[in-house]
């Protein structure tokens, strides 16, 4: 009977090792994750840094002989498929504080080395299965909209084997952050100084995300073609001191080489002591400044502000006050 038992137990744990896509040895050393950035400065994160209810997916790939020498430029996901990572303090799990799959528990293999690639935000349209040492990690179409433009695309890729027990995944930025700093020369008796809205004008916000591991390198292309989108940042922003303040939050965008028609239109709205209005716009150019947003680099424009006495229309300059990492 206990022969018996001992049987069926042993079944029953080789099929739960069987979930992962080979069917690997594998000690009850449960997989879990850790997440961070590598920036000299804080991702975004819809204004937030990165935390326990940020979700990424993960594919993975076994290496029986530890360097990956065995797979090919086609070779696809042997281990873990493209899952979705959330943060879990589950007790029944072995791995306390981590990030692991909801629905299927991975274990280390006894041997060997497994690499992951990993994408924030979890759920990216249009990823195709990472190739090994072929196409790597791609997005086919990845579109900024006015539902994503704070979002920080973000990739990885990390190794790890069975002493690793809880794997950091290091992220790197996959686009560039746009900025807009505004100032006031001098607070005005005659006007109140809104801005409504700042419009970026002739960019390409679609483009195709490559990553592959073998030369670590992020690759964008098709983002040069067709360079007549605009995006908006649109905030009512009531300029009253000389302090530089920013507009609205760093809105993320394509990495890209700018057109001599890419420019910035910044609406603003006049009021004076009697409550009258005048509405104006100013469009200013941004290949005076640099060529090309790169990726994972921070750009932090400064729109200055000066007001002539009695006069409704504003002097406005544009300049590029900082450009660092992130």
């Amino acid at each position: 009977m206990r022969a018996r038992l001992f049987f069926i137990v042993s079944l029953v744990m080789s099929l739960t090792s069987c979930l992962q896509s080979e069917c690997l040895t594998v000690l009850d050393t449960e997989i879990g994750f850790t997440a961070k950035t590598s920036a000299i400065t804080k991702s975004i994160y819809h204004n937030q840094t990165f935390s326990t209810n940020e979700m990424f997916d993960v594919w993975g790939f076994y290496s029986n002989q530890g360097d990956f020498s065995e797979f090919s430029e086609t070779s696809t996901s042997n281990f873990m498929g493209g899952l979705t990572m959330e943060w879990t303090t589950d007790a029944s799990h072995s791995v306390q504080s981590a990030w692991r799959s909801r629905n299927y528990r991975y274990y280390w293999p006894v041997s060997g080395k497994v690499g992951f690639y990993a994408l924030y935000p979890a759920g990216i349209a249009n990823v195709a299965a990472p190739q090994y040492r072929g196409n790597g990690l791609q997005i086919d179409n990845y579109t900024i909209d006015m539902t994503n433009k704070f979002t920080d695309l973000m990739y990885a890729y990390q190794v790890g084997s069975l002493d690793t027990h809880v794997l950091s995944i290091d992220f790197k930025h996959a686009l560039a952050q746009i900025e807009f700093m505004v100032q006031l020369d001098a607070p005005s008796s005659d006007y109140t100084l809104s801005i409504t809205e700042i419009d970026i004008q002739n960019v390409d916000l679609s483009a195709q995300f490559n990553y592959v591991q073998s030369q670590d390198v992020c690759k964008w292309t098709n983002n040069t073609d067709n360079q007549t989108d605009v995006i908006k940042y649109s905030d009512n922003f009531v300029m009253l001191t000389d302090e530089s303040k920013t507009y609205a939050s760093a809105m993320v965008m394509m990495p890209q080489t700018l057109s001599s028609e890419t420019s910035v239109r910044i609406e603003y709205k006049m009021v004076d002591a009697e409550g009258n209005v005048t509405w104006g716009e100013t469009v200013k150019q941004l290949t005076s400044m640099q060529n090309e947003w790169k990726v994972s680099t921070k750009y932090s424009y400064l729109l200055n502000f000066s007001i002539e006495e009695n006069s409704p229309t504003p002097t406005v300059n544009l300049n590029l006050d900082n450009v660092q990492n992130y």
